[in-house]
């Protein structure tokens, strides 16, 4: 019988070792588990809400080409609609843009393993993979079209790339890869840059000695990521509004003030 310890292990310089048959079994498992509850959820899923509806109509409205109509705001992040073109070589309709989303939800799966195994141990990365499989949020989530599990999925892989290439003494310079990750995570979910800097800032205090021999390396990946994420959240041009996801959101509490205890109070 396979035990969870004969999974773990690293190799003589320290690193996690390459996955194991048992391990890559394991993880297989996870992911299967996953694929199932997604297609039942899917299959089992509603009619588009209001904000599927938006996301989904701003994406047929770039395959189709015209001009976006009233649904959409400068607050919502254009690269949503822009990954599912994709799915429009297939079919627009609800169950496939729900998949395209659960399938970015998968790679998340993924690297929650990789990422765990590599800072702690293979138990630990299978643990957390198969957590994320569990929670309910992440299900929702990942078969809903919804911004927040693609922004989150780019986010954790430019933190992956962050954490892979700072294994040895000094950090490799293909660290800068996760600089255009990062901004793409941006261009997909504005939010995105919040969770993305913490899990960044954690990767670096692991990782203080790497990145003191590493400065310059780690002086432009922040450079290029922050140059990439002021041109997307200051610059409208590059994203095709006509104002900053800022202005947008103050022009829509202008015309519709709330009062910030109000939903607690309605609950």
């Amino acid at each position: 019988m396979t035990t969870m310890s004969d999974l773990a292990g690293r190799s003589p310089s320290g690193r996690q070792a390459r996955p194991t048959r048992n391990e890559l079994l394991v993880m297989l498992a996870i992911l299967a588990a996953y694929a199932v509850v997604g297609v039942w959820l899917i299959a089992d899923g509603a009619p588009l809400g209001h904000d599927e509806s938006v996301y989904a109509l701003k994406s047929r409205q770039m395959h189709s080409g015209g001009t976006s109509l009233w649904y959409w705001n400068d607050y919502r992040a254009p690269g949503l609609p822009l990954l599912l073109q994709v799915t429009w070589l297939f079919s627009g309709t609800e169950p496939f843009l729900r998949a395209s989303v659960w399938a970015l939800g998968a790679v998340g799966v993924s690297l929650t393993w990789l990422i765990g195994r590599s800072l702690f141990d293979v138990r630990s990365g299978l643990i957390a993979a198969a957590g994320l499989t569990m929670a309910s949020p992440w299900l929702a989530s990942s078969t809903s079209v919804w911004p927040d599990v693609p922004g989150a999925v780019l986010g954790l892989a430019a933190v992956a790339i962050m954490l892979f290439s700072t294994e040895g003494k000094k950090a490799s310079w293909w660290i800068l890869a996760a600089a255009p990750v990062a901004v793409i995570a941006v261009l997909v979910r504005y939010g995105a840059l919040v969770p993305m800097g913490i899990g960044a800032l954690a990767i670096m205090i692991w990782r203080r000695e790497v990145v003191a021999h590493s400065i310059r390396q780690f002086l432009a990946l922040g450079a290029l990521a922050a140059i990439g994420s002021w041109m997307i959240l200051f610059v409208p041009a590059v994203t095709g509004s006509s104002t900053s996801p800022f202005s947008s959101i103050q022009r829509l509490r202008d015309e519709n003030p709330i009062e910030l205890t109000r939903g607690l109070r309605d609950y």
